[in-house]
């Protein structure tokens, strides 16, 4: 589970920004402050969910679940359908950018892109068909999968109010994710519809289809 962790920040973090993305808006310090705490109280969450429950099982305080459960092997599967949903829409995105890019130089006469970012209105297919920010709930899912995963490797199922249920790391993560993107999607939601016009986005939701 910690690779998984790590394989998800390694390409959101790195991969993504550094060579996938086709330009980076301009973050504000205390957008970029902000970012830094959550993902410190998020690392710290999770290193010690993982860390100190596997110490348990060393002790044998708590006895070793199986882990080649078909509980873990779906919640396994959840992860990475979320994860490979999640880049390629990402990448959709991006694809749509720089051929919007590429228009609109052609259209002035430029020989060079020199755009930060154009923003276009995705069409009506694929992860766009329903909702405006696929790779947001795809990242929902993805970490639906860690929660399920942890759950049946006895890492956890609950939120530690609950004298039955131990807690769980990745249920806290998947909690502030939703609250943290879920309004940035429905906000952007608004601006694509003053942006572009209601026709535009073809009854498309911002992240649940169908809700919201």
């Amino acid at each position: 589970m910690t690779f998984l962790y790590l394989a998800h920040y390694t390409n959101r973090a790195i991969i993504t920004p550094l060579f996938l993305a086709p330009s980076m808006s301009p973050i504000h310090p205390t957008v970029a402050a902000s970012m830094v705490i959550f993902q410190y109280f998020n690392s710290s969450v999770l290193a010690c969910w993982l860390v100190y429950t596997h110490h348990d099982y060393v002790l044998g305080s708590v006895q070793l679940p199986n882990t080649h459960s078909p509980l873990a092997f779906a919640g396994l599967v959840v992860f990475l359908l979320g994860a490979a949903g999640n880049i390629s829409s990402e990448n959709a995105l991006f694809s749509l950018r720089r051929a919007a890019a590429r228009r609109k130089a052609k259209a002035e006469g430029k020989a060079q892109i020199t755009y930060s970012k154009v923003y276009v209105v995705p069409p009506v297919e694929g992860y766009f068909s329903r909702v405006l920010y696929p790779h947001y709930s795809l990242e929902w899912l993805e970490w639906m999968g860690y929660w399920i995963l942890g759950g049946a490797c006895g890492l956890g199922w609950g939120t530690g109010f609950t004298g039955y249920a131990k807690c769980s790391g990745a249920l806290w993560f998947l909690f502030m994710e939703i609250s943290v993107m879920l309004p940035r999607a429905v906000k952007g939601l608004t601006w694509y519809e003053q942006k572009f016009g209601k026709r535009a986005l073809a009854g498309r939701k911002a992240a649940i289809p169908g809700v919201i």
